[in-house]
């Protein structure tokens, strides 16, 4: 059963993340992962929900958000760094967390960083990109469709490697900066570790909504990104 304080704040709990959910299926909002928006971008629901994980630290609290929308049926996208520094993929642990979310029926997608790595190794970042690629889909055995581009403490940008390669020749369907995912949808994100970002076609805006603002408000097509290492079960982080 979920606590109150689920519906009374917006704090980064798991709690208000399974409010959110449960407040997006009583608006008929239909979830979906990124792989299912792509893939259905000619028949969308009325009203639907995106929902993207970008796993910087802490694999095992992305289980924690895998096994809530596994409570609802729902499915969505998580994207894995190969090369973070808070986690290996080929640790014990981490492997079977992620394995564990891939069972429960969730998308893996790649998290990719190719201009800051080849800025500090000196190799073609499309060579990193393809290398960061295969091992993601060797190590857990799984058909990677999507990437996400990961933004670091850096000046680089690592979308802009997306301005001049092909996914198709990578065997990918998508990338999650794309306008059809960034600029088409409300998007949120809790890119800040403390507070809502929130952009509409593209831009960002002074409103810090949470999702369960915006799903009261009836926006139909919202894009909410959660970054798994800013939520908890009790304050400061503590599991």
């Amino acid at each position: 059963m979920e606590s109150n304080r689920g519906e009374k704040d917006c704090r980064f709990s798991f709690d208000h993340y399974r409010y959110i959910l449960k407040k997006a299926e009583r608006c008929d909002y239909k979830i979906l992962s990124c792989d299912e928006y792509h893939k259905n971008r000619e028949s969308l629901p009325e009203r639907y929900v995106i929902l993207r994980h970008d796993i910087e630290h802490y694999p095992d609290r992305a289980v924690e958000f895998a096994k809530i929308e596994a409570e609802f049926g729902f499915i969505s996208t998580y994207f894995v760094r190969v090369h973070a520094k808070a986690y290996n993929i080929f640790n014990y642990k981490v492997y079977y967390d992620l394995k564990s979310i891939i069972e429960m029926g969730h998308e893996v997608g790649l998290h990719t960083e190719p201009i800051d790595f080849s800025r500090t190794s000196g190799e073609d970042p499309e060579k990193v990109f393809q290398k960061e690629l295969e091992v993601l889909r060797v190590i857990l055995s799984y058909p990677v469709k999507g990437v996400c581009p990961h933004v670091d403490w850096t000046e680089y940008n690592n979308i802009d490697f997306f301005k001049h390669i092909k996914l198709k020749q990578f065997g990918l369907h998508y990338h999650t900066y794309q306008s059809e995912f960034f600029k088409e949808n409300f998007y949120v994100s809790d890119g800040q570790h403390y507070y809502w970002k929130n952009y509409q076609n593209g831009d960002l805006l002074k409103t810090k909504l949470c999702p369960c603002k915006i799903i009261e408000k009836g926006i139909p097509n919202i894009y909410l990104l959660t970054h798994p290492m800013n939520w908890f079960h009790t304050e400061y982080h503590l599991m």
